[in-house]
């Protein structure tokens, strides 16, 4: 994935159970509605969605060299409240030990 310079999107890092993915976008928002819909339409692709998801400003990160502000845990279900996009329910791992 390439960025232009002058490009206002952002580079970020989303992980939840036992994948990871980069994306570019407008926010964190964006970022997690992206992710979303790609585990919506090739859910075998990414595996399931642990309790937890990670989304990182990796920009940010960068350009403040610190993850207080850029390095969020999210609870899943908050993860959905920001996107609505509730049909991941469906994907999320019942087994405690699995993520």
């Amino acid at each position: 994935m390439i960025k232009k310079v002058n490009d206002t999107n952002e580079f970020y890092l989303v992980s939840s159970g036992d994948w990871s993915t980069v994306v570019l976008a407008e926010n964190k928002s964006s970022a997690l509605e992206k992710v979303f819909k790609g585990l919506l339409n090739n859910p075998k692709e990414y595996g399931g969605v642990g309790k937890i998801v990670i989304c990182m400003n990796i920009d940010q990160a960068i350009n403040e060299l610190t993850l207080e502000e850029s390095l969020k845990f999210i609870p899943t279900e908050e993860a959905i409240g920001i996107t609505g996009q509730v049909n991941i329910w469906d994907l999320i791992s019942t087994d405690e030990d699995e993520y």
